[in-house]
């Protein structure tokens, strides 16, 4: 069985596909003088994806990892998991 829209498998959530915090995605980019365009420029991700990521939708791990590396910090506060948005090193 191939993942469905939503990140889910029978119901069941697909960790391939974890729901980012679309607000943290949103205050990074902000903080950082970005439109969502140049956001995806920058990553090389696509404006749909950076829009989605935004709205709190379901992306890809890989998709985590690169939003991750572009604001420089860590994958758990994109997951809504870490101590805040912020850059690494800068708590």
């Amino acid at each position: 069985m191939t993942a469905g829209i939503g990140g889910t498998r029978g119901g069941v959530e697909d960790p391939r596909y974890p729901r980012v915090d679309g607000g943290s995605v949103r205050r990074l980019r902000l903080a950082q003088g970005w439109t969502q365009e140049e956001l995806a420029h920058r990553s090389g991700l696509a404006v749909r994806t950076v829009r989605n990521a935004e709205a709190g939708r379901r992306v890809s791990v890989s998709t985590v990892g690169i939003l991750a590396a572009t604001f420089g910090c860590d994958v758990a506060a994109l997951l809504g998991r870490g101590p805040g948005p912020w850059p690494t090193g800068q708590a």
